[in-house]
């Protein structure tokens, strides 16, 4: 592939990466690569989910944002170019040991995957929830939490929390 122009890769953690030319020749092998990827994490504050209320997750710090899918400290990634994309979170709760503990991807206000522990006493509690859709340019993406330890209950941010929206191919 001589005099092809060569793509600058960066891997943003979590798996993501993205190049910086769509369709590159990357090691003599051409990528239909479209860089649509967008990772937000929450390294602020913890999050009070209350009892027995599903919350939306409000996220702090866009890691990598390639096609302007999240507006600063919201809760939700927009889709700007339909596809097939893949979406995860990751989110902990403090430790305590009653009830459970829920974690949800919602599209347009429709719960579409839903991952639940129940609560292992004095450890913080897990959850990761992934998907593979078919998005459309407009779609709303948000993570909720839910959980029933009686009171309200934090968010443990000494994990880094995360939410990421990858595009995969064409619908």
């Amino acid at each position: 592939m001589s005099g092809s122009p060569v793509p600058t890769l960066n891997d943003f953690g979590g798996g993501i990466i993205a190049t910086s030319m769509p369709g590159a020749w990357i090691a003599g092998i051409r990528y239909a690569i479209k860089p649509y990827a967008c990772l937000v994490t929450k390294t602020g504050a913890a999050q009070s989910i209350p009892n027995n209320s599903w919350t939306s997750i409000q996220w702090d710090t866009e890691v990598v944002d390639t096609n302007a899918m999240f507006a600063a400290t919201s809760d939700t990634i927009t889709i700007n170019a339909s596809g097939i994309y893949g979406v995860s979170s990751y989110l902990g709760f403090v430790a305590n040991g009653t009830g459970r503990r829920i974690l949800a991807i919602v599209i347009n206000g429709v719960f579409r995957d839903l991952k639940s522990v129940i609560s292992d006493g004095a450890v913080t509690n897990h959850l990761g929830t992934t998907g593979v859709f078919s998005l459309s340019v407009g779609d709303a993406v948000t993570i909720r939490a839910w959980q029933d330890s009686g009171a309200g209950l934090n968010t443990n941010t000494n994990e880094t929390p995360h939410f990421d929206v990858v595009y995969h191919s064409a619908l």
